[in-house]
């Protein structure tokens, strides 16, 4: 049995970021544990009782309260890092992990794991955008809303930009990541948009992708258009990703509670679970704005 714990849902789920570790105990059921800490508890990877750690995206202050919470546990961080434990932290938990986050003339103090310091611009317009990126052999999508950008030269990154923004405008490279830490800006439920790397997370687990509930379903491609997204495609030509990567359009699936297809002739209304919709939070937005289009549907 693997134990995931999920940190601080009651603060860090601002998009339905609770949803990515749910998603993975759904693919596996039997094989995975979750564990929700509350922040008035001590966490569970204190005592190193943990195969992954999740933390999601919070409030500006929010932020705050986490980081007073999470100092006091930076050299077991360090410990689990070093021991190759599973860490996921989606949004703007990346800014808790580097030097500072500076807000005008206040400097709050980070965890110092990365090099790197972060700045909010709370009165310019908050920024919104997707980007689609490379990680190993994976193609990734994400989608930000955020008044903050991080600084620092990211020789440690996650994602390699293909299309959109970085840690900031200026660069190309988006997260973090060092062993089996995993950091990336992207809102919401992360691992449905990116089925494929929510299997390699499952496979560093240990835990064999023909006991996942979505391997059948993984192999299905769909094609998508680049044209709503800033700047030229970097292969000149249509991608291909997977049906689950449409999941937030989808109804759910009875069998395994787990999203669905996208099925035609339905509106977008239609097809989308109301629980679903709510989990997800705002990756909804990426699904408006990028034209998706099925293909080899009709045994669904």
């Amino acid at each position: 049995m693997k134990k995931i714990e999920l940190l601080f849902p009651e603060l860090c789920n601002l998009y339905g970021e609770r949803y990515n570790v749910t998603y993975l105990q759904r693919c596996c059921p039997e094989e995975i544990q979750v564990i929700e800490t509350n922040h008035k508890d001590e966490p569970a990877f204190a005592a190193g009782d943990v195969d992954m750690v999740y933390l999601g995206c919070m409030t500006e202050r929010k932020q705050e309260t986490v980081l007073s919470l999470l100092r006091r546990y930076k050299h077991q961080l360090q410990a689990l890092m070093d021991k190759n434990v599973l860490f996921l932290a989606t949004g703007n938990a990346v800014e808790l992990f580097g030097r500072e986050i500076r807000d005008g003339e206040r400097a709050i103090e980070g965890m110092g794991l990365f090099d790197f310091c972060s700045v909010r611009y709370m009165k310019e317009t908050r920024h919104n955008s997707q980007f689609i990126g490379v990680w190993d052999d994976l193609t990734l999508l994400g989608h930000r809303s955020q008044f903050s950008f991080s600084y620092g030269d990211f020789e440690e990154s996650f994602i390699h930009i293909q299309r959109g923004i970085g840690m900031n405008p200026d660069t190309d490279r988006e997260g973090l990541h060092i062993n089996n830490f995993f950091a990336t800006y992207s809102l919401g439920s992360f691992l449905i948009l990116n089925p494929h790397f929510a299997k390699r997370l499952l496979e560093k687990l240990g835990l064999a992708p023909p006991a996942c509930a979505l391997n059948r379903k993984l192999q299905r491609p769909m094609t998508t258009g680049w044209r709503s997204l800033p700047g030229p495609c970097p292969c000149g030509r249509k991608e291909t990703i997977t049906h689950e990567q449409t999941a937030l359009f989808a109804e759910t699936d009875e069998k395994h509670q787990l999203p669905g297809l996208y099925r035609r002739g339905q509106t977008r209304q239609q097809n989308q679970s109301p629980a679903l919709a709510r989990q997800s939070g705002g990756l909804s937005s990426l699904h408006r704005q990028v034209r998706l289009r099925p293909c080899g549907l009709r045994d669904l």
